[in-house]
């Protein structure tokens, strides 16, 4: 067997954009979580023949950058869920990347009746027509799916779909009813996902049960969260007091691109861009509120303003008074009364209920009422994304906000508007001191 030489890896310099790394690949602060064996887990199922791997996760938690690691050595194709479109893209994606062509031209002379050859310059009569003899040009749409498929199976070329999920319905269906049969023939192929659509494949196609290995990326617990600005900090010769480090953890809504950037926005803030020679201290009284209220405008308020807005209606929708102050409709004070219980990533409906009436100074609205919301609010949440806003489950009587950003502005943005209560009696029992 031949001997591989590789080319040593280039030195990473260290600067604040290396080591935080937020929305990218990080390699100082990447946390293996190794007591989870989450990339164990994932080497595994590839190792498994003639199966589909799913990695499914919840959102913003890491399921691409655990993905990149792994695959880092390996060939593979990445292609992005979110811009397909057509059944066709994936596979014209691919014979991009392989530098396939998608459309050949082949030249060839006109010819005359039973096959006569017609020059260039020559001009031949049939049945009173007058033919000027040319070179034409014909176009030929190559079968992509044939050429990538082949490509990928002879290559050994892992094919992987990030945010499979965000794949119209109907381009699902058809992409993993052509793959099934390549797949029992050696085709690698991983689907990353958020955690409730881990299953889309079997769902979307019922003869691939059997065939898919799942893979759950668990969520972040405090402790592997703080090992982010503990190892980015001192890469940066930056002294973090623990308490800063556990705020940072509290507040990151258990989302490492969150924690990434938090970590980053401080180092920019002490003005600490590469290593220092000598340490830099974080005083412990150091505001982060700033911070986090900046930070929640940029990522959640897209999402919120939809929310908010709630679905269009003729009719002028009854606004109920609130108890800092002010009037809302029933979408915006259930979107208040969700941000007042943290907000959780999954509340009851009785604990919504209770903040309800914290939040409105009038009667509670009618259970109907506040479901019908619900439903609608869970509704407006697809159309912007499967991951994105809030889900509404009718059985279980429970709201699951699996998006970091919109939690992360919900903390930030409406529930300070009840620090306006007069006295702050309210404003305490809801929020607790946002400043400590």
């Amino acid at each position: 067997m031949p001997i591989v030489r590789r080319e040593p890896a280039p030195v990473i310099p260290v600067t604040r954009g290396t080591v935080f790394v937020a929305g990218g690949q990080p390699s100082i602060t990447y946390i293996d979580r190794q007591h989870l064996n989450v990339e164990y887990s994932l080497q595994q199922a590839l190792n498994v023949p003639n199966q589909i791997v799913s990695l499914a996760g919840p959102s913003k938690s890491g399921k691409t950058v655990l993905c990149r690691k792994v695959m880092q050595d390996a060939p593979h194709i990445w292609i992005e869920g979110g811009q397909i479109e057509r059944g066709t893209d994936i596979w014209d994606k691919i014979c991009y990347v392989l530098n396939y062509p998608v459309e050949v031209q082949k030249k060839s002379k006109d010819e005359g009746k039973a096959g006569i050859s017609v020059g260039v310059a020559e001009f031949l009569k049939f049945e009173g027509s007058l033919l000027n003899g040319s070179e034409s040009a014909r176009t030929y749409k190559i079968d992509t799916m044939a050429q990538a498929i082949r490509h990928l199976r002879e290559e050994n070329i892992v094919l992987i779909i990030d945010d499979f999920h965000y794949l119209p319905e109907t381009v699902r269906k058809s992409f993993l009813r052509n793959i099934k049969g390549p797949v029992f023939d050696g085709l690698k192929l991983v689907l990353l996902s958020v955690t409730h659509r881990g299953l889309d494949a079997v769902k979307a196609e019922l003869e691939l049960q059997g065939r898919v290995y799942s893979v759950v990326v668990p969520e972040w617990n405090p402790v592997d969260l703080t090992k982010i600005p503990q190892r980015g900090f001192h890469a940066l010769n930056v002294q973090c007091p623990s308490g800063v480090a556990h705020r940072l953890t509290q507040e990151c809504q258990q989302s490492p691109f969150l924690m990434q950037k938090l970590c980053w926005e401080i180092s920019a803030g002490i003005g600490v861009d590469t290593r220092s020679e000598k340490p830099v201290p974080i005083a412990n009284s150091y505001d982060l509120v700033p911070i986090f209220q900046r930070l929640s405008k940029d990522f959640g308020h897209p999402t919120y303003q939809k929310l908010e807005i709630g679905p269009q209606s003729r009719k002028t929708r009854i606004q109920k008074k609130l108890r800092f102050g002010g009037t809302a409709d029933i979408y915006k004070a259930v979107l208040m009364a969700i941000a007042a219980t943290g907000p959780a990533a999954t509340i009851t409906y009785d604990e919504l209920r209770a903040k309800l009436s914290d939040v409105l100074i009038d009667t509670i609205p009618r259970k109907q009422e506040v479901t019908n919301a619900l439903k609608l609010l869970a509704a407006i949440s697809r159309d912007i994304g499967d991951d994105a806003g809030i889900d509404w489950d009718s059985e279980e009587r429970k709201v699951d906000i699996s998006d970091p950003y919109l939690r992360f502005y919900l903390r930030w943005q409406v529930r300070s508007q009840f620090e306006s209560t007069v006295g702050g009696t309210l404003s305490q029992r809801l929020m607790g001191d946002l400043r400590n």
